[in-house]
């Protein structure tokens, strides 16, 4: 459960009321079943290797949909994107969160507490 899960929801409450609720669990309801299909299609598609079972989007792309071409571009956006967009948006989450926090205490904030965070949390990665 990311920021967004429980921030959203409280965002979407204030401000669109109980209507807001509604709309969440229909697109809960329209999401989850995309997620069913997903995760059944990634069973049906899976493959037995030597060390276990491999299996992913690509491979239904590829095995199921009998396009290749689809699960290789699938395969490299995924790999360029991950590392410089979701992960992205976590750090400006876990910087904005300490630094709103800092200031709440009446600490420094800016820029270059950001910079810190941001250098604390790739030297937590890399180690």
């Amino acid at each position: 459960m990311g920021t967004g899960n429980i921030v959203g929801v409280a965002t979407a409450i204030v401000l669109g009321g109980p209507g807001a609720v509604f709309w969440m669990w229909l697109m809960a309801t329209v999401v989850g079943s995309a997620a069913f299909v997903e995760s059944t299609l990634a069973q049906l598609y899976k493959v037995r290797t030597d060390t276990g079972f491999r299996g992913g989007p690509a491979y239904y792309m590829r095995y199921g949909l009998g396009q290749r071409w689809m699960g290789v571009l699938f395969a490299v956006v995924i790999t360029i994107t991950f590392p410089l967009v979701f992960n992205s948006v976590q750090a400006n989450s876990i910087s904005g969160s300490v630094g709103t926090t800092v200031a709440a205490l009446g600490g420094p904030g800016g820029w270059p507490l950001n910079a810190f965070v941001g250098l604390v949390l790739v030297g937590l990665v890399a180690w």
